[in-house]
C-alpha cells in the first residue's frame, strides 16, 4: 500500500514535468517568431470541436454546467487551427479547474464591429484584484500552493502569445469569489 502511494506520486510528478517541458517548448516556439499556418476558418467550428472532443473529458467526475452560446452566423477568421484551438481550450480548462462543483461555465461567440468576440465566463473562485495584472505572466499562478494536475503557470502566457500572434487580444474581468470572464477579441476575415 505504501509502495502504491509512492508510485502514484512519482507518476504525478512525471506527468507534471512532461506538461512543463511541453509548455516550455511551446513558449520557445512562440518566442522564436514561429510563423502561423493561417487558413480561413469558422471560429464556431473550432468551438464545436472543443465541445465535442474535450468538454466531457474536462468535466468527468465534476458537477458543472457547461453551456455553449455560439453565434448563428459563420464567424470567419484567418487562423492557425491547432494553435488557436489550443489557446481557447486552455482558457476553458482554467475555467473548469477553478470552478467548484455545481458551478456554471458559459462559452459564447459573437460579432461586434468586424471583430469576433469569444467570452468564457465562470462562476469559479475569481481572481484577486492584486493578481489580475499578473495572470498572463510566465510561471504566475493565482494560488501558488496548487501545483497538481500539471499546473505550471505557463498556460495563460502561451494563450496570450497565440492570441496576439493572431492580431487579437485577451482581457479578463473578475470578482474574487464570484468568477471571471475571459474575453478574446480577434479580427474577422
Amino acid at each position: 500500500d505504501k509502495q502504491k502511494g509512492k508510485l502514484k506520486l512519482v507518476k504525478e510528478q512525471v506527468t507534471h514535468l512532461q506538461i512543463l517541458i511541453e509548455n516550455l517548448i511551446e513558449m520557445a516556439r512562440l518566442d522564436g517568431g514561429h510563423d502561423l499556418n493561417r487558413h480561413p476558418l469558422d471560429l464556431n467550428q473550432i468551438m464545436i470541436a472543443i465541445r465535442e472532443t474535450h468538454i466531457s473529458k474536462l468535466t468527468a467526475e465534476r458537477e458543472l454546467d457547461v453551456h455553449f452560446d455560439l453565434a448563428d452566423e459563420p464567424m470567419m477568421i484567418l487562423a492557425d487551427h491547432e494553435d488557436l484551438e489550443h489557446a481557447l481550450l486552455n482558457i476553458i480548462e482554467n475555467a473548469v479547474y477553478y470552478t467548484l462543483d455545481g458551478g456554471t461555465i458559459t462559452i459564447s461567440t459573437q460579432v461586434d464591429d468586424q471583430k469576433i468576440l469569444i467570452d468564457v465566463q465562470d462562476t469559479g473562485m475569481g481572481i484577486a484584484q492584486d493578481d489580475l495584472p499578473h495572470i498572463f505572466e510566465r510561471f504566475f499562478r493565482v494560488d501558488k500552493a496548487r501545483t497538481e494536475r500539471g499546473r505550471a503557470g505557463l498556460g495563460l502566457a502561451i494563450t496570450k502569445k497565440v492570441i496576439e500572434a493572431h492580431h487579437g487580444q485577451i482581457d479578463v474581468t473578475s470578482t474574487f469569489g464570484d468568477g471571471s470572464i475571459f474575453r478574446v477579441t480577434l479580427p474577422q476575415a
